[in-house]
């Protein structure tokens, strides 16, 4: 069941990865990607960069840069962070 009209749709590709680090800090990748689809119903490309930092602990974090244009020409540059807590350990 829908909430509402679709805004974003889009499906891509990973272009390329890279370790930057793999130390006591944890294990640091750049992903660079490409993607394809609609917003609000005009077509656009986006290319993304990030960098996640997954921890021994098993926490992730990172952040990223984008850039969308469209076929009418806008531009919109976009900053992403994000950061997600140890995962909780099962009782086994």
């Amino acid at each position: 069941m829908a909430l509402g009209n679709l805004i974003l749709d889009e499906t891509g590709q990973v272009m390329g990865m890279r370790v930057l680090s793999n130390d006591a800090n944890g294990v640091n990748v750049e992903v660079s990607l490409q993607t394809t689809g609609t917003i609000k119903g005009v077509p656009e490309n986006t290319l993304w960069t990030y960098n996640i930092l997954t921890r021994p602990d098993g926490s992730v974090q990172g952040r990223g840069n984008g850039i969308m244009t469209n076929q009418d020409g806008d531009v919109i540059s976009h900053r992403k962070r994000f950061r997600k807590s140890r995962p909780a350990r099962r009782n086994d």
